[in-house]
């Protein structure tokens, strides 16, 4: 794959593009990106008040692109329910889903508003839940695109479907990184899905390497403001090397814009243990790629939050 820098996006006029958690970090980055070349960006975060201000922000840069906010938070799936119905009734199509929004800086372990442990419930079961609720609107684009963004501590983590939800021996350094090897499962297996359905969509899952954002810095309930889950060499380390945000949004960008992204290829920075750089083919811990394990993923999450996510019935059924 040829060096991707993002100079090439084309004009992206008439696409409409859902990004979680585009308030702040590489979810923001990513949302200027495509208003500057002309996307429809619609926004969803659970802070209304930062919302409003990010709007304004974005709206007095002047970009050729339009910008909605709307309240979503990814713990409750009453919230998610309302943020597609809206998306439905002014959108007749999606053409990508960018699953960002993350949460990490959890010391103890807290509940969603639907009675799951908040890391697993923000990071990976209110993104599948949102990813079958926006299915049949991006089935009506012509280049459908699901982004879903992992991280490079997924390759330390094991889906424990014994303890999904980490009831015991919780740690917040963990129950990420399971989140995050989890939204990766789910993007390959996803793709798996659609191509033995014929179903022309890409599923792509991303890292953005190491990224200075906050979110190992804050987080609910959080004792004191130093306080992270995150080692101190550690934080350190990503605050020396770590990529601004709009470089690290550079992979999701390329999965959502690039004709080269393929469906089923992970993508990370082309740098050194891919902490930085552009885009290219990442590394896949072998644990991601057990399809039993996928499959198993899958119906414990149906289980969980009661949404069928049939793929192959997504061409005839709507919103919930």
């Amino acid at each position: 794959m040829s060096t991707w820098t993002g100079e090439s996006i084309d004009n992206l006029k008439g696409k409409t593009y859902v990004i979680t958690g585009g308030t702040s970090g590489i979810g923001l980055a990513t949302a200027r990106v495509l208003l500057a070349h002309g996307a429809h960006v619609v926004i969803g975060a659970d802070d209304v008040e930062k919302g409003k201000r990010v709007r304004a922000e974005l709206k007095e840069e002047g970009h050729p692109g339009s910008l909605v906010f709307r309240p979503l938070d990814l713990g409750n799936q009453r919230s998610i329910f309302a943020f597609a119905k809206a998306i439905a009734h002014d959108h007749p199509t999606v053409d990508g889903l960018i699953n960002n929004a993350g949460l990490a800086a959890v010391p103890k372990r807290l509940e969603s508003a639907d009675g799951h442990e908040l890391i697993f419930a923000v990071n990976y079961l209110g993104h599948f839940v949102l990813t079958s609720q926006l299915f049949p609107l991006l089935l009506r684009s012509r280049d459908p695109r699901v982004v879903s963004v992992s991280s490079l501590d997924h390759r330390e983590a094991h889906l424990d479907f014994k303890d999904l939800e980490h009831h015991r021996d919780y740690s917040p350094d963990k129950v990420y990184s399971q989140s995050k090897l989890a939204i990766l499962i789910f993007a390959l297996e996803l793709h798996r899905r659609c191509r033995a359905q014929g179903i022309h969509l890409r599923s792509i899952p991303v890292h953005p390497g190491a990224v200075t954002t906050h979110i190992f810095d804050r987080g609910p309930e959080l004792a004191r403001e130093w306080w992270s889950p995150r080692p101190l060499f550690q934080r350190l380390l990503f605050k020396v090397l770590g990529q601004e945000p709009d470089r690290g949004a550079l992979t999701l960008l390329f999965a959502a814009t690039s004709l080269e992204a393929r469906s089923g290829t992970y993508y990370g920075p082309d740098g050194i243990n891919e902490v930085w750089g552009n885009p290219m083919e990442a590394k896949i811990a072998v644990q991601a790629e057990n399809m039993l394990a996928a499959r198993r993923l899958w119906q414990e999450s149906e289980k969980l939050s009661h949404v069928a996510f049939e793929v192959e019935r997504s061409r005839s059924i709507g919103l919930h």
